[in-house]
This record gives C-alpha cells, structure tokens and sequence, in this order.
C-alpha cells in the first residue's frame, strides 16, 4: 500500500514551485525503497542528481510524512524533487545491483501522528411509557415498661410518561399516643434534556452553591441549569496529553497505577495521545515504546488532574429562584424570603478555570462573588476566592485561599483559611446568624505498603466575637493477618471544655458475607472518663434474595440481636436491644415499592433509580441478568421487573437462551437499556416462535428429493437447504403453506398443512412433488 501511495501523481501545489535547474547527467532509479524498517513493497522512482545526490519526488515526501525540506527544490520530468540528503542526520544505504535504497530517518524528520482516545458514545435515552412507582418504609418501635410504641412512615410517589419529565413527591407520616402527624417533604418535576446537558427542576429543590462560598439552601421555586449526570460517559474535566517520538514503527503502551489505559501502532516520528482520562490528584503516567526488535524505551510523564475544572471553553451554570424553606422536615410549607441566584462557572484554560456567583434576596441582600482555580502541573490546585455582600446591616467583605496537593497513591495534603466581616451576610445565613470570622482548614495523609494509611486533619475556626475553637482528629488503617483489618481513630476538641475520643475497630472476615469485629472506644473530658468494649458477629445481605443479621454484646450490658431478610419484593428487618437496666427494645421494619407500568402492577424492593421491565410474551421461567448478576425470572406472563438501572447509562440486560424451548427463535440474547432519571422503560426481547417442522420431499418414483436442493415458501424470502433423504426443516410456517422446491433445473410445488403442535420440533411426514422423477 505504501509503493502505492509513494508512486502516486505529483501533488499539483507542488507544480507552483519555481523550477531548478538541472544537468544531463541527471537520470531515474527505480528503487524499493525502505523507510525506517518500513518497505514500499514495489520499485519508486528516485531521481539521483549529479549536485544534489538521491532525490525524492515531493509527492512521495507527503505520502511518506516527511517534513518538506525549506530549499530551493529540482524540477525533472514534470515533478518537483527535493535532495534526501536535506534531511539532518539521515543515513543512506543504495544497493544498486539489489535495485533498493535504505533510509534511516531521526524521529524529528517526520511529521507528527496524533491519536485523539475515543470515548464512550452518549447512550440515546429511551422513551419511556406512562406509569409511576411507590416506596415505602414503615418502622415501629417499642420499649417495655413505657409509653405505647411508635409507628412511622416514610413515603414516595413518583409519576412519569413520554418526554414530560418525573414528577416526584415525598412525605413522612408519624404516629404516636397524641394522633397522626403528617408532614410533606418534596414535591419536584424534572425535565432532563440530555442532548444539551440540562434539566428544569419546578418545586422543591436544593440551591447550587459557589464553589467556596456558597451554601447550598432547600427552597421551592424554579431551577435550571446544567446536569453531567444526564451524559455520564462525558468528562468536562481537562483530558491528559502524551507526547513521544519513535524512530521506528512502534507500539506505544500507557499505563496509570500499573494499569493499561490505552496502546497504539505508531509510525515513525513524532506521536501525541490526547484526551487520556485520568483520576484525581497527582501521579505519572509510564509510556512504553517498543520497536519490532523488542528494544523499549520508558518514558514518564507528570500530571495532577482535579474534578474542580473545567475543560478549556467548557462551561456550566444554574439558575434558580423561589422562597427558601424553613423547618424541613418539620412543617409541610412553612416558606422564607424570595430570592434568585446564578451560578456560572467556565474553563478559562486546561489550567484555570473561573467562577461566578451573584443571590438576590428579599430584605435588601445583594451578594457577589468570584472564585478562581488554578492548576500548577507539578504542585498542585491553588483557589482564590473573594465576596462582597449588602443588606440592612452594612457592606461585608469574604476572602479565602486554598492549597491541595495528593499524590496518588502515596501522599497529600491541602491547606485553606478563610475570613469574613461581621457584616457580611449570604443565603443561609438565618436571621440575625453571624459568619465565623475566620476559618481554617488542613489535612495531610499518606499511604505505604503495607504499613497502612495515616490521615491527619484540624479544623481551626474563630467567632466574630473572637471565641475560638479547634478540632484535630487522626485516623489509621492498616491490613493485619492477611484479611482483617484494623482501624484507629481519634478525635481531639481544643476549647474551653476540652473533650477527647479513641476508636480502635478490629475486623475478621470470616467466609463470604460474614465477618466479626471487636471494638474499643474510650471517651474522657474534664469529669467524665468512659471505656467500652464490643464483640459483634454479622452477616451481611446478598446482592438478591437472601438473609442476614448481627449480634452484639458489650461490656456494659447491652445486648442486641438482628435479622433481615430480602426477596424480590420486599425487605424486612427486626432488631431486639437489651439495656444495661434490663429494659427491652424491639424495632420491626419493613422496607418495598410498587411500580406501575405498561399496564401492570409490580410488588418490588424500594426504588431508589430508574427500573425496568423485560418483556419475553409466552416463555415463563427464562432468567434475567442485570450486568451479569442475575436478578430474577419472567412470570406466567413472560415478564420480569428489574428494580435497579443507571440512568443515562448503558445497562446490559440479558437472558439464558437455555430456559428457552427448541423452537424458539432468538435473534439476540443482550439488549442495553437506558432509561431517564427515576423513569421505567419496557425491553423487549427479539424472541418468538419459529413455529417450525420437518417434512420429508418424495419424487414421483419414490426416491427422495436430492440433497442440497432449495426449498422456499411463498410471500417468504428464506431458503431451506434439503438433507439427506429428501428431509428439510422449515421455520416461519402457517397452518395453510405453499412451498417450492428447486434443484437443477427442475422445480415443483408442494402444499403443506402444519396445524399448531406442542411438540416443539413436528414431524409433518412425507410429501410428494407430483409429475416430477429423477
């Protein structure tokens, strides 16, 4: 393919270059020519100047992704040539009776080979039918020697249908001696638009903070803005760059923490990979070059990646406005002051990227600020931030700055302080709630083989009325014995009224799902000094159906013992706790949903997703996998409810073609689903019947149809193939059929009854072609 390429027509462009002059003595070579190890396969032709040596025709310069030289070029015989030799550093090697040309170009002399890493395709959103969903979970509790025990209920409904969005409304119902009491929680509608990235959100919602300094405050109104989640596969997050060189052809392998995460076949020259995702925090990445002699070159190229920016003129905000809510949880619709904020965030570069946030709300606040983020490559993340605020009670300035450096795998850190006026105010804020005067954070960690990993952190935060207080707290983990683990933790308050705590947690895997642990924990301040110590055993619940529970016992004398069990349908758990005063605790709970959807109803788990429901008509029994975990069989009807899918993702679904019967025609055995956020889609499965059945085609004479004959039906395109004996087998068949049958040059026609049969592989007998003889 290359002498192809190499032997092509002079580029016309080239035809405008200004013409050199040339001697008689200058003549063609047909050559094979080798480039770098790599061969044309068939004679060029190379033209071999008296002044200027072997020359190359520029044609075959482009196809050979040869940097033009910058001279004066030689023009002969129609084409424009420039001297090899032009090359730095280039090593030539003419066999004149072998009629080849060897050339050893550097890397630099070629131009650059770029390879953009391909991602995930945005799964296409199916549309989904009518239908809603229902979770509860019901809890009751009692203490012997008390009041009667207490009943509650947490509830959710959720309604959908088409492109129209996700209606979803939530409440809690408590019971006790006094009545009923019944509070709404939310109340939403949500309108994705995954091709742009956005969602409307009218209702009950959560405002997007500043990257720094906002909070995020519950409110009810209206919300628009951008939403990753409704294109997972998408990173707007700055992609990494490799760049290299290879002399020869070569494979180019990268690996991130020891794993592969991309290989290529590179030509000679210089390459580039781009768009590489990466983790968070700073590492190396190991490029290995390997040429076709085996020889390796190992390169290694520096990164820090933070999912706090932005992709180059990559942008994303969110609007909202409304009334904040007040005593969630509490009231049903007890509402605030009316606002309205914007939050607008934009990569600047791969390595900045800037913020802005400006609230309005009812009293006179007005509140703006600007956050800016920085990356240095080989240090780490710096954030600037900075907010002005005015109200009734005056101007209020903030400031902050920020530090973060993690290594992956090895060690981090990040330091940051903030410090606000007394008078500065923000969404949030209740009335009259002054802001910490200043606030400081730092963490460091590390992590070794097979020491553990240290955490160490300090919080620092000071009152505008100067009353300070810190809190510094340490965390240790480390592998012991093969399999256990063992965790310590302590947290330490420096204030007036100091107060320390020591947690030491020692786990045992014991087989799969079921585990042990022993516990320490050792509370102290100024009067009270208290040590506990607790066994416990668990078993943990299955990814299905199945069971579990716990039992503890500490050194106080409290005793608990659990068990929980999960179906398909629901989940239930009771619990019974003996306190050291011998009292008596017991908690029932029962946890479910109910889906409605194309017209029927199904008792399931608690939704807490998107769901589905697959759809096989006829065929009960076939089990049904979700990413290869099975998670359940079709009913009666040929359906199966699957309580748990991604939304906006691919969710591979599919379905033992061994549960199937003998005549069943399967055209494929996986489907991805992908329904939108908290909706349900229906998979329909290309199975049906094949309504087949054997016959056996006889001559006239008795003798049976040759082999390999064709039979067809009409109105059918398929053919059948004859086997030995004159048998066919035939799919697609109706109860009345005319078929043709065709070998050599002879044909005939045949009518078949095949009325419906059980027998999944009917044998209709023999059949006659009348008039026709071998």
């Amino acid at each position: 393919m290359l002498g192809t390429i190499l032997s092509g027509q002079a580029n016309p462009v080239q035809a405008a270059v200004a013409r050199g002059a040339t001697t008689p003595r200058d003549e063609l070579l047909l050559l094979v020519v080798e480039i770098n190890e790599q061969t044309s396969g068939e004679a060029i032709p190379i033209l071999r100047s008296e002044q200027k040596g072997l020359c190359a025709s520029a044609t075959q310069w482009l196809a050979c992704r040869l940097r033009l030289p910058q001279i004066e070029p030689i023009f002969f015989g129609g084409d424009t040539y420039f001297p090899i030799s032009a090359i730095d550093q280039v090593k030539l090697a003419l066999d004149e009776a072998g009629q080849s040309l060897r050339i050893l170009a550097p890397a630099e002399a070629f131009e650059a080979t770029k390879f953009r890493q391909a991602q995930r395709p945005r799964a296409l959103t199916e549309s989904s039918p009518a239908g809603g969903f229902l979770n509860y979970d019901l809890i009751t509790q009692h203490l012997t020697g008390s009041a009667p025990g207490r009943t509650s209920g947490l509830f959710e409904i959720g309604a959908f249908g088409g492109d129209h969005g996700v209606l979803i409304a939530s409440a809690l119902a408590q019971g006790a001696r006094a009545g009923q009491e019944f509070v709404r929680l939310d109340t939403t509608w949500t309108q994705d638009a995954p091709e742009k990235r956005t969602s409307w959100r009218i209702g009950d919602a959560i405002t997007h903070p500043a990257a720094s300094w906002g909070r995020s405050v519950r409110f009810g109104g209206i919300q628009f803005g951008s939403n990753a989640l409704t294109q997972p596969y998408f990173n707007p997050a700055p992609l990494q760059t490799i760049s290299g060189e290879a002399v020869l052809p070569s494979t180019v392998d990268v690996f991130l923490n020891n794993k592969i995460i991309s290989s290529k076949e590179v030509p000679p020259g210089p390459f580039s990979l781009t768009q590489l995702t990466t983790v968070g925090g700073g590492a190396s990445m190991q490029v290995v070059v390997r040429d076709p002699l085996g020889r390796e070159r190992v390169m290694s190229h520096p990164f820090y990646a933070s999912p706090s920016l932005l992709a180059k003129d990559f942008s994303d905000f969110s609007i909202e406005a409304g009334q904040t809510r007040m005593n969630y949880g509490l009231i049903s619709a007890d509402y605030g002051r009316g606002f309205a904020a914007g939050t607008w965030r934009r990569g600047m570069s791969d390595q900045v990227t800037a913020e802005v946030h400006v609230e309005v709300a009812q009293g006179g606040q007005v509140t703006a600020g600007l956050n800016a983020t920085k990356l240095a490559p080989r240090l780490g993340l710096l954030n600037l931030a900075g907010a002005i605020s005015r109200a009734e009670s005056g101007v209020g300035q903030w400031g902050a700055v920020g530090f973060e450096r993690n290594l992956i795998g090895k060690m981090g850190f990040s330091v940051s302080t903030q410090r606000a006026s007394a008078a500065f105010t923000q969404l949030g804020l209740a009335n009259g709630e002054l802001p910490p005067r200043s606030l400081s954070t730092g963490s460091i960690n590390f992590s070794t083989v097979p020491w553990g990993s240290v955490n160490v952190s300090l919080i620092h935060r000071e009152s505008q009325a100067r009353e300070r207080a810190a809190l510094i707290s340490a965390n240790y983990s480390v592998n012991v014995f093969q399999k256990s683990t063992l965790n310590v933790s302590w947290v330490n308050t420096l204030s007036a009224s100091p107060t320390r705590s020591l947690f030491v947690l020692l786990t045992i895997p014991l087989e799969r799902q079921v585990s042990s642990s022993i516990a320490a924990q050792r509370n102290s301040n100024d009067s009270l000094r208290q040590t506990e110590f607790a066994t416990q055993a668990q078993r943990n619940l299955p990814a299905g159906e199945g069971l579990g529970g716990q039992v503890r016992v500490t050194d106080r004398g409290t005793q608990e013992v659990g068990g929980v069990a999960q179906t398909d349908r629901f989940t239930a758990r009771f619990d019974l706790v003996r306190s050291p005063q011998n009292k008596l605790a017991s908690r029932g709970m029962l946890s479910g949903g109910i889906a409605f959807l194309d017209g029927s109803t199904y008792l399931t788990r608690r939704i807490t997703d998107s769901f589905a429901v697959v759809s096989i008509p006829d065929y009960p029994g076939v089990r049904v996998f979700a990413d290869n975990q099975l998670v359940g069989k079709t009913d009666a009807g040929g359906r199966a409810f699957l309580p748990r899918l991604r939304a906006y993702e691919f969710n591979r679904i599919g379905i033992n073609q061994t549960d199937l019967p003998l005549d069943a025609k399967v055209d494929a055995v996986t489907v991805n689903a992908t329904p939108s956020y908290r909706s349900g889609v229906v998979v329909k499965f290309p199975v049906g019947r094949a309504r087949g059945g054997l016959i056996q085609i006889l001559l006239d004479d008795e003798m049976p149809l040759p082999a390999g004959a064709i039979v067809t039906r009409d109105g059918n395109p398929e053919t059948f193939p004859v086997a030995m004996n004159g048998a066919v087998y035939l799919t697609g068949l109706d109860q009345e059929n005319e078929i043709e049958a065709h070998w050599r040059d002879q044909t005939c026609r045949i009518h078949l009854r095949a009325p419906a049969s059980a027998d999944p592989v009917p044998n209709y007998g023999a059949l006659r072609c009348a008039g026709v003889a071998r």
